[in-house]
């Protein structure tokens, strides 16, 4: 990242270092249960635990299958953008299982 080096930069880059953005706590609560899931994805088993935490933290379920969908494909066009097949597959292979009702 490139960031110009004057004195007023600098000082609202300090300033801005320092301080939490509370940003950055508050989102989507059902992206977060897809972050965790994408821990350990596992076929069908994915989509049901999915199922299971969005019930049980009162989310809508569609949503956060939604938001795993989307993190898994972007997962698996990584990885085979770097060449890793198999994982692309297994990560391609659960997004099918999430679209199944």
């Amino acid at each position: 990242m490139h960031v110009p080096t004057s004195s007023a930069t600098l000082s609202t880059l300090d300033r801005f270092v320092r301080r939490p953005n509370p940003a950055s706590m508050a989102g989507d609560p059902s992206f977060d249960v897809a972050r965790f899931l994408m821990n350990e994805m596992s076929d069908a088993a994915t989509a049901l635990r999915a199922d299971a935490m969005a019930d049980r933290l009162g989310l809508d379920r569609d949503r956060t299958r939604a938001w795993l969908f989307a993190l898994a494909t972007q997962a698996a066009s990584w990885f085979l953008s770097t060449g890793d097949k198999p994982t692309h597959d297994a990560y391609h292979h659960v997004t099918s299982t999430l679209l199944r009702a």
